[in-house]
């Protein structure tokens, strides 16, 4: 008996593809005579789970290959698991479990699990790591949302100097919580809203282990569309940490500048110690074309819902330790497009 709003139709289907268990979503309205009209949703689900041939690249360590699984909706209910296993000189092992629907509007549950392998050339040592990190969360309304997280995390260093334990291994108790604001109107190919994020952690402390520090994170990211394939990303990642490093902080928890998750432009070690430090200031405009909307595929039996964009972009960056190193003469930008 409401008539037909195509705009909450249009809001209903960002809802579903947010779930990210649907190749294909279609919407038709059928009239029915004297002003009725039947809306009829029609699904594509993609596989419940499959396995997988995986890769990661970075550029210290290079290409490293493996396998895995992914479970994206399991019991129907969009809960999710998925594990990789990689070989090479970054070995890695890792799982993660999402349970984003334990009741109401609504609880979350997520786990990740990782042991990592691999020569730390930025820092000079050989690391074996190990981290264990629940979380639960809620959303508040329809935009915000609030998690609590704890995290065991376990460095192992063959190099003496490197943790801040003296028998070469430390193991760090963390204790968090973040706030966020999303109003992104997709969470897979966002054109326009916001993602913005504080996140609190205490190391150390009353909890035990070693260190005992504070460490304060602020993400932002802003969508604004440009013309009907092309749209502006502007981001800001913010990263403050108390203490001493090497006395509170382990050093290879400092932030280097260079490499695609910094300064893109610059190679992961082309800047060194010149540009490192425990805090980090970062930010970054991308002017993207979509090349492939986001559409169905099919191969074999496996429905996928893939795109792929054109972007150019700009970063800047800064890392210091002592205020006095927080200058604009430190700072470093980069160009670059992909």
């Amino acid at each position: 008996g409401d008539p037909l709003d195509p705009d909450l139709v249009a809001e209903d289907v960002a809802r579903l593809d947010n779930l990210s268990i649907f190749a294909e979503i279609t919407v038709t309205a059928e009239p029915l005579g004297e002003g009725d009209v039947r809306v009829l949703f029609t699904f594509k689900e993609m596989p419940s789970w499959f396995p997988i041939l995986s890769y990661v690249y970075t550029e210290e360590n290079g290409f490293s290959w493996g396998a895995g699984i992914s479970a994206g909706n399991l019991t129907g209910r969009d809960f999710s698991v998925s594990a990789r296993v990689y070989f090479g000189d970054l070995e890695q092992q890792w799982s993660r479990i999402s349970w984003p629907w334990i009741r109401g509007n609504h609880q979350s549950f997520d786990f990740y699990g990782a042991r990592y392998t691999r020569p730390d050339e930025l820092r000079g040592f050989e690391e074996t790591s190990y981290e264990f990190t629940p979380e639960v969360g809620t959303w508040i309304g329809d935009h915000a949302w609030a998690r609590a997280k704890f995290s065991y995390f376990t460095m192992k260093s063959d190099t003496p100097g490197i943790t801040l334990n003296p028998t070469n291994e430390d193991r760090l108790l963390r204790l968090g919580v973040a706030v966020g604001w999303d109003s992104r109107d997709s969470w897979r190919n966002p054109r326009r809203g916001g993602q913005n994020e504080v996140e609190i952690w205490h190391t150390g402390g009353f909890l035990g282990g070693d260190g005992d520090w504070w460490t304060v994170a602020l993400d932002t990211r802003q969508w604004v569309p440009v013309t009907r394939k092309t749209k502006l990303m502007v981001s800001g990642l913010a990263t403050f940490q108390s203490g001493t490093l090497g006395e509170d902080v382990p050093v290879y928890l400092n932030y280097y500048m260079g490499g695609a998750n910094t300064i893109r432009g610059y190679g992961v070690t082309d800047l060194g110690e010149e540009l490192s430090g425990k805090n980090q200031l970062l930010g970054t405009v991308e002017y993207s074309l979509t090349v492939i909307p986001l559409r169905r595929w099919d191969i074999w039996k496996i429905s996928l819902r893939l795109g792929a964009e054109a972007a150019v972009f700009a970063d800047a960056g800064i890392a210091w330790s002592d205020s006095r190193d927080f200058t604009t003469r430190r700072a470093r930008g980069g160009l670059g497009g992909g």
